[in-house]
């Protein structure tokens, strides 16, 4: 407790250096910090997508005809679900999207002006993979696939708006793109930054009057298909039984109409790392190159900020030379004053740490419509920037901070401990000397 003392009235006497000290720190956890969170979305189980580590993509089917070089790639059809997909036996979840045909508009009761939203047209597993927290009702069942019903999961924002109350809904009906849906389900509103996941209505893909059509050729059509597995061995399972299922079909090509075509699914599907990191094509994609170069970024934006203070350290260390002649005349340890400098560069650094924290907090909130695509190569926007929301969870991801304020001290420590020690080593004469 004489210590904390003592270095609380260190700080109060220099308080320009204190003032750039806890600056410094702060700007370095904020930029640090700032980084990890934008990640810690991007990669993190957060609601509704807990099962990423787990969920992979098949997006694109190709078709080619090596003797005229033709080269065909598009979605999915629903045929193509049905024989290559559904029938997976090493997976836990398998679902279908059929991408909305429009914008998706609501044509309010009232009269009022209609309002685009965010339509998906999905099945039954889509909230098998993707977990919701329903507030009523439950998710579109079996019946709603197997019938077309015009029945929809909404969002409670959506909801509040459409009926100016979030509860006692179910059973109701609204109008989209003129044509009345029955809601079902109501949902905590998830986040616009989990692209996967995000929407607002959510309908049966049957209710689509051209579900089930293909374009050029059997295969192709509008469809992409996620699938959930338990982990990495039945994922390679997956992956081979999918393999396996396209080499039959290859196969059955012979003799009809599509004789002299070559079916393939490419690197698909890819796992929901391998499409944050833009690796969908890159075959060597690995955890211990991403970790690797990312540490190594994150470690010079500690590192750099660290390397500036202990040379302001030095200076302010060569100025109360005569100080520490002082305090050592009167019997201070040189192991004594260490620890003391040492204990002042800590307080600073926690308290910069706390500012820097804050300031990453109020940086991602205000630019959260924009900071999230910074690292994307071909980002996706949504319109409605009011749904990028940020959960606690998301914002506050305490191994992280404990993590960056851990290497911040240490990197903190080493620029203080050097200096002192350099000090030190001069003889109490000299220290003595310097005084004017």
């Amino acid at each position: 407790m004489k210590l904390l003392r003592q270095v609380w009235e260190q700080v109060r006497q220099d308080r320009l250096f204190s003032a750039i000290y806890i600056a410094g720190v702060a700007l370095a956890i904020a930029t640090t910090m700032a980084f990890a969170i934008v990640y810690y979305v991007k990669l993190a189980p957060v609601y509704p997508e807990y099962n990423r580590a787990n969920t992979y993509t098949a997006q694109y089917s190709t078709y080619k005809q090596e003797a005229n070089g033709i080269n065909n790639t598009a979605p999915y059809s629903f045929k193509a679900v049905k024989e290559l997909f559904m029938p997976l036996q090493n997976a836990e979840a398998v679902s279908a999207e059929y991408y909305y045909p429009g914008d998706g508009f609501i044509q309010p009761a009232d009269g009022s002006s209609e309002f685009e939203v965010s339509v998906r047209t999905v099945d039954p597993n889509f909230f098998k993979i993707y977990e919701y927290d329903f507030t009523e009702g439950g998710p579109l069942s079996d019946a709603d696939l197997a019938s077309g019903m015009h029945n929809a999961v909404i969002t409670a924002g959506l909801a509040s708006r459409i009926f100016e109350t979030e509860s006692g809904i179910i059973g109701r009906t609204f109008s989209l793109d003129d044509t009345d849906w029955r809601i079902c389900g109501v949902i905590k509103d998830p986040s616009a930054l989990t692209h996967d996941a995000y929407g607002q209505i959510f309908i049966p893909y049957t209710s689509i009057s051209d579900y089930e059509s293909y374009w050029a050729l059997e295969y192709m059509g509008s469809y992409r298909v996620r699938i959930l597995t338990s982990g990495s061995r039945q994922a390679d399972a997956m992956k081979a039984e999918i393999a396996d299922a396209v080499r039959r079909y290859n196969a059955s090509l012979a003799g009809t109409d599509l004789d002299g075509w070559e079916f393939s699914i490419g690197t698909q599907p890819y796992s929901f790392y391998e499409q944050v990191f833009n690796s969908v094509q890159d075959s060597d994609f690995n955890w211990k190159s991403i970790i690797r170069n990312y540490g190594i970024m994150l470690l010079v934006l500690l590192l750099v900020p660290a390397l500036n203070l202990s040379g302001i350290i030095a200076g302010r260390m060569e100025n109360r030379l005569p100080e520490i002649g002082v305090r050592q005349s009167f019997g201070a340890t040189r192991g004594k004053l260490i620890r003391h400098i040492l204990a002042e560069n800590l307080i600073l650094t926690i308290a910069g740490g706390i500012f820097g924290l804050i300031l990453a907090e109020i940086s991602v909130l205000t630019c959260r419509d924009w900071i999230f695509t910074l690292f994307d190569d071909f980002p996706e926007v949504t319109t409605d920037t009011s749904a990028n929301i940020l959960t606690p969870d998301m914002l506050f991801a305490p191994g992280i901070f404990i993590v960056a304020l851990t290497v911040c001290l240490i990197l903190n420590i080493l620029s203080a401990l050097i200096p002192a020690w350099w000090s030190l080593r001069h003889p109490i004469t000299e220290s003595l000397n310097q005084k004017k």
